[in-house]
């Protein structure tokens, strides 16, 4: 009889052991017509981002199957969210649509579309992280499209960050590196370098935003191989900044093509363009070639 009841005993803790509990995957897939309820795999797929973030192990990888609104997020672990070739989607109202959060941690969000509506504050904020790429993402709505306030470095490449309600991008430390991005028609600036850290902008469109194309009221701001047109002003260096700029364009500005409170650095490699803005303005300095 003990025996039995043993048996019994180590039959219960086993089949409660195997219960309905998912083993995290390298590989997770979301669907519109997922259910978070499922295990993720890609015959039997998640609904949310947020759903398939659990059962997605460290440093994996969240695909989109079919285009849809997959949902907020907040990423403490190294993952990667890929939107492959199909519209995977964010649809915010009042609040954050990708928050990063937890040191050390590497994240790229790759082929991801984030619109905001009512509400909607920041599309991505980077609150702690390593490395965070941006690849191929969109961004609007939002109050401001992305928020660096890590110490590590943001990379965003071949993105859009247009239409939000404050900045494209806005940077209170850490490191950040944009490459072919469009920072495009933001109520205040396409990009602000607001922290200690360092910024580089190269190969990118900044245009119609009704502030500054591009500034810094902090650390360095290197802008290069980048066209600058057609916003209310279109450079800034302010409050103890440097703000490099080489083989750039600066057009169509209603107020101040360039910027300077005095303070600011706003050095020239000598290879720009100003023309057809209100008024100019000037370089504090032209740094000879090397």
């Amino acid at each position: 009889m003990k025996s039995i009841f043993r048996t019994l005993l180590l039959t219960l803790g086993l089949a409660l052991l195997g219960g309905p509990a998912f083993a995290q995957a390298t590989r997770t897939w979301v669907s519109g017509v997922g259910d978070d309820a499922n295990p993720c795999s890609r015959t039997a797929p998640c609904k949310t981002f947020a759903g398939a973030i659990a059962k997605t192990a460290t440093g994996g990888v969240i695909s989109v199957l079919d285009p849809g609104g997959y949902g907020s997020v907040t990423i403490t672990k190294s993952i990667t969210l890929d939107g492959g070739g199909i519209e995977g989607s964010i649809l915010v109202a009042g609040s954050a649509g990708i928050i990063i959060n937890s040191a050390g941690i590497n994240v790229t969000l790759r082929n991801i579309t984030l619109f905001g509506t009512t509400g909607a504050t920041a599309g991505v904020r980077i609150m702690s992280a390593n490395n965070v790429s941006l690849e191929r993402v969109v961004i609007s709505g939002m109050t401001n499209g992305v928020e660096q306030s890590s110490t590590g470095h943001l990379y965003i490449s071949d993105s859009t960050i247009s239409n939000n309600s404050s900045f494209g991008v806005i940077a209170f430390s850490g490191k950040v590196t944009a490459n072919k991005v469009r920072f495009e028609n933001n109520t205040l600036d396409g990009f602000r370098n607001a922290g200690s850290g360092t910024a580089i902008v190269r190969s990118s469109v900044l245009a119609g935003n009704l502030n500054l194309g591009i500034s810094a009221t902090a650390g360095t701001l290197a802008i290069s191989d980048s066209t600058i047109a057609n916003n209310a002003w279109g450079i800034g260096s302010i409050t103890g900044a440097t703000v490099t700029v080489a083989n750039s364009s600066i057009f169509g500005t209603t107020s101040q093509g360039l910027y300077s409170d005095g303070v600011g650095q706003l050095i020239s490699f000598g290879n720009n363009t100003l023309s057809g803005n209100g008024s100019n303005g000037s370089f504090t300095s032209t740094m000879a070639q090397q």
